[in-house]
């Protein structure tokens, strides 16, 4: 069987390991998981529970859990590659945005 290696190939615009993919679905708003919100799963589990601790949110994307999870007293700390991922945090965060760090 021959495999033609240029239709098997991924190119930075399919292929979804490279911040490159992330950052055109953010800046074109194809990102359809993203809710808009904190999951309620979470905000029920944040609204019960009394203690507190240390968040990593790892590919935080949009970052809407950081500001549920430092209200009640969470050190946290979200994490994405995409820079534009994080250009929406920061723009919903307001003071929250320090908890934002560009890696991977």
């Amino acid at each position: 069987m021959q495999v033609n290696a240029d239709a098997n190939s991924m190119t930075a615009k399919g292929d979804p390991a490279p911040p490159a993919f992330w950052n055109a679905r953010f800046r074109e708003n194809r990102i359809p998981w993203d809710s808009g919100s904190v999951p309620p799963a979470l905000e029920r589990y944040l609204a019960r529970e009394r203690s507190t601790g240390r968040v990593l949110i790892p590919g935080c994307g949009s970052a809407y859990e950081v500001r549920s999870f430092a209200e009640k007293g969470y050190e946290v700390v979200a994490i994405d590659f995409s820079e534009a991922a994080l250009e929406k945090a920061r723009a919903a965060l307001g003071p929250w945005h320090t908890a934002l760090l560009h890696g991977d």
